[in-house]
């Protein structure tokens, strides 16, 4: 099991951002949790997938990849100020992101390899 990491809260950089891109913060935010409660298609979520490197390299974990399939979209005249509110969370995120990827695929690398490549597929998930 992975150590639990702390970086940056959300909520310090929510009380961060001015009142006009917090107003939209809230409502996105607001909208994402009925979208999220209610589960609006089977297709929502998100897969996490690990990265096996390819004869003729050793067997090995070489990355962990993610695909999210998920919905939730504001009023158009709120998409710019949506844009300027994650630009300061993506940055915030960026480094804590790159930490616990490689820390997943490190402790892949100390299991059981062969096991992953017996239950590898290839294709769309």
């Amino acid at each position: 099991m992975l150590r639990k990491v702390h970086g940056p809260r959300s909520r310090d950089r929510v009380d961060e951002l001015d009142p006009q891109l917090r107003a939209v913060h809230d409502l996105a935010l607001s909208t994402a949790n009925k979208h999220v409660a209610h589960r609006a298609s089977d297709l929502e979520g998100i897969l996490i997938s690990l990265v096996l490197s390819l004869p003729p390299d050793p067997p090995g974990v070489i990355g962990v990849g993610q695909l999210t399939v998920q919905y939730v979209g504001p009023e158009a005249e709120q998409v710019l100020a949506l844009a300027k509110i994650a630009a300061q969370f993506v940055s915030a995120l960026a480094v804590e992101y790159e930490l616990r990827t490689s820390q997943l695929a490190a402790q892949a690398n100390r299991g059981d390899i062969p096991a992953l490549y017996a239950s590898a597929t290839t294709g769309p998930p």
